[in-house]
C-alpha cells in the first residue's frame, strides 16, 4: 500500500524535496551546458555520472513516497499521493512555488492542476483537523 499524504505532511516533507529537486536541476543545468557547448569539459563517462546521479536523486523522491516529474532539464514538478473527499489525487508542487497548494487527478496532466480546498489548508473549529483526511468506507 502506498503512503497517502496529507496537505500539511507534503508541506513539511517540502524543504528536503526541495532540496533533492535543487540537485536533479542542478545536474540538468550542467547537462543542459553541455548540450549547447557551453560547458566542454566532461567526457561521455562525466556525462553517464550526471545522468546517473539524477537518476539516484528521483530515487530518493520515490522512497519518501512521492513521484518526481521533470519539466526538462531544468525544472521539476513532484507529486505526492493523497485523497481527497475519497477521491486519489496527487498533491502537486512544481519547482519554484512556495508551497503545496495544487493537486492534479491520476492520469490527468500537469495542465489540470485544481487548488486544494481551503478547508484541507487551514483548520477551521469543528471540522476535520488539519492533516487528516476522511477514511473511506
Amino acid at each position: 500500500m502506498r503512503r497517502l499524504f496529507t496537505p500539511k505532511q507534503a508541506n513539511r516533507a517540502l524543504p528536503l524535496i526541495r532540496s533533492i529537486v535543487e540537485d536533479i536541476t542542478s545536474a540538468g543545468h550542467r547537462l543542459h551546458q553541455i548540450a549547447i557547448g557551453a560547458s566542454p569539459e566532461l567526457d561521455p563517462v562525466g556525462i553517464h555520472e550526471l545522468e546517473s546521479e539524477r537518476e539516484l536523486l528521483v530515487l530518493k523522491i520515490s522512497e519518501l513516497g512521492c513521484e518526481y516529474r521533470a519539466r526538462g532539464l531544468l525544472e521539476g514538478a513532484v507529486d505526492f499521493p493523497a485523497q481527497i473527499e475519497h477521491q486519489n489525487v496527487l498533491l502537486n508542487w512544481q519547482t519554484g512555488e512556495e508551497r503545496v497548494l495544487w493537486f492534479r487527478i491520476s492520469g490527468k496532466g500537469l495542465s489540470n492542476r485544481t487548488p486544494i480546498p481551503e478547508y484541507l489548508l487551514t483548520p477551521q473549529k469543528g471540522a476535520t483537523p488539519i492533516g487528516r483526511f476522511p477514511s473511506p468506507h
